[in-house]
């Protein structure tokens, strides 16, 4: 399976030793064109089909304001509810900020890339820098375990709905 996860750096500038500031990072490849992969992450009102792990609704155009509900636990009980503002969306790259409460406490810097590896093979990236006060209480437990997980069975789910030929 080619779903991996690792602590490679975002391009993203962002002092990430600090400890109120963490990082998750996921990628896996797609056997699909770019365009293809990309048209199906940037089709918020269509997660349904592919996924459970997130919904988003709202305004997708950089500067828009929009929902996003993140399951929270596998039994589909949990969710968070967060505010966020599309800040990039294109053909290669969706980044949103996420907030939860408020800034200060809680921020997440969403990036969705999306790389070509070959004509007929694509390299999804699934990250995100979370910042602000809470972080060193949640790191453990939420971030490194829960966020971790989210973010790979999103993955997943993406790259088998793509190679399934959708």
């Amino acid at each position: 399976m080619a779903v991996q996860s690792d602590k490679r750096r975002l391009n993203m500038p962002i002092n990430i030793k600090s400890v109120f500031i963490q990082e998750i990072y996921t990628e896996c490849d797609i056997d699909a064109p770019a365009r293809d992969v990309y048209a199906v992450i940037s089709d918020f009102a269509n997660y349904r089909i592919w996924t459970n792990e997130i919904s988003i609704s709202g305004d997708t155009q950089p500067g828009g304001k929009m929902d996003v509900h993140v399951k929270t636990a596998d039994n589909g009980n949990g969710w968070y509810h967060l505010k966020s503002k599309m800040e990039q969306n294109n053909e290669r790259v969706i980044a949103f900020s996420n907030v939860l409460y408020a800034p200060f406490l809680f921020l997440g810097k969403q990036r969705f890339e999306i790389i070509p590896i070959s004509e007929k093979r694509t390299r999804f990236i699934n990250a995100e820098v979370f910042s602000g006060f809470s972080i060193p209480f949640v790191r453990e437990k939420i971030l490194l375990i829960t966020t971790r997980r989210f973010k790979e069975n999103m993955n997943l789910a993406l790259k088998r709905f793509i190679d399934a030929g959708t």
